[in-house]
Order: C-alpha cells, then structure tokens, then sequence
C-alpha cells in the first residue's frame, strides 16, 4: 500500500514501521530483512525460539544495538540513527525480561512507572 493509497481509504499510517531491517553482532548477521507494521492502538507478541532475535529486535527498535540497514519508521519519522534517550523521548523504550525493574510490584505497575509520552503531531 502506497501513502496514496492510505489517503483514499481513509487507513492511517502505521505506527510503527520496519523494512529490511538487518542487524549483525560482528560478522555475523542476526537479522535477516525484517518487516512488519504496528497500527496505532494494536497489541502485538513477539514469538519465537531461542536465538530467533527476539531480544536483538528489541534491542535494534530501542536504540541499544544499531542496525546494519533498513528503516524503522516511528509515527511516519525515521528513528533508526536516533539514540536509545531520543527515542525514550517519543515513548520508545524497553523494559528488561526476567528481572522486576522496580521490586515486586506487577508488570503493569512497572509500565505505569514511565513518565506518559505523547506522539509527535502529524
């Protein structure tokens, strides 16, 4: 679909946007061409077996590791050469597997301890 297209049919321009993305760690490429869209308001899972780059997804739409090519479009702005606190700036941000951030309190008491952000306006 073409943003011409999206203006005919009345649908929004995603959220979130990957096209080939790539990443590597050293020699060795760990993210093959990903693409997928996030509309806004969507609720998506992650899925995959150990090794699949779920965490280096993660880490690439973060900021905390960067991609060897593609793009990653946030709220229709390029994002991939801002750093982990630009994007923490537009609500981007990732919140560690495993261990409890703040003590033990539920993962939506965690999520709700990050300060509210607003989208860019468009």
């Amino acid at each position: 679909m073409t943003s011409g297209d999206s203006a005919f049919s009345g649908v929004a321009e995603p959220l979130l946007k990957v096209s080939r993305l790539t990443a590597h760690y050293d020699r060795i490429e760990v993210l093959h061409g990903v693409d997928f869209t996030v509309e806004s308001g969507q609720f998506v899972a992650l899925i995959g077996a150990n090794g699949a780059g779920k965490t280096t997804l993660m880490r690439v739409l973060s900021g905390v590791h960067r991609s060897s090519a593609g793009e990653i479009l946030f709220a229709d702005q390029p994002i991939q050469s801002l750093s982990a606190h630009r994007r923490v700036d537009r609500g981007i941000c990732q919140s560690p597997e495993g261990s409890q951030v703040f003590g033990p309190i539920s993962v939506e008491d965690n999520i709700l301890q990050y300060p509210a952000r607003r989208l860019p306006s468009s």
